[in-house]
């Protein structure tokens, strides 16, 4: 097998491509920290809690999806629909602003109103009372046996909308700061 420069130069970049990324997350993560701390308040849609709701109930259950999943999201999309807190700009858009600590509170309030969602912190397989289950490289856990952790679920929802909204502000930002540097550039050239 012959190797190309193009394909040393490819290997060679994954590294720094790997760190660029660790990079990244380590300063998001540190951002998100500081402004969770700070309390920082986000623009939240009732589009960004139904996704994450989806996203982490389907992340979190031992089925490819879990029982009643679009049940679930339709009873909560008209609990939000008929709640006062979020604004109307258009039918289809409705947002409120949340820092980290009321988002959670609000989700957890919410979905706990739904008795398809608190389902699904039970197992399937009323039979097994046992606390835990022990499993084996050499053996495939019952699915029946298992069920979603909600604290984690609403944590986990949480978190993925702010990260998402942390995303967006610094992508905002960093492109605001180089289309300001293009239009000085360009304003440069103009008067020279």
């Amino acid at each position: 097998m012959k190797i190309k420069k193009r394909d040393v130069a490819l290997m060679l970049s994954f590294p720094k491509l790997h760190l660029v990324l660790a990079n990244r997350e380590a300063k998001l993560e540190a951002s998100i920290r500081s402004l969770i701390d700070a309390g920082h308040i986000y623009i939240v849609s009732t589009s960004d809690i139904m996704g994450g709701v989806a996203c982490w109930a389907v992340r979190q259950s031992p089925y490819p999806v879990p029982d009643n999943l679009e049940t679930v999201l339709n009873k909560l999309n008209i609990i939000m629909s008929t709640d006062n807190i979020f604004k109307e700009p258009s039918p289809d858009f409705r947002y409120s602003k949340f820092d980290f600590r009321d988002l959670e509170t609000y989700i957890k309030s919410k979905l706990e109103t739904i008795p398809e969602f608190t389902n699904w912190n039970n197992r399937k397989n009323k039979d097994n009372k046992s606390e835990y289950n022990f499993v084996t490289r050499y053996n495939v856990p019952d699915p029946d046996n298992d069920f979603i952790d909600l604290g984690a679920l609403y944590k986990n929802v949480t978190g993925l909308i702010l990260t998402d909204a942390e995303e967006f502000r610094i992508f905002n930002e960093e492109f605001d700061k180089e289309q300001k540097e293009i239009e000085e550039g360009e304003i440069k050239t103009i008067t020279i």
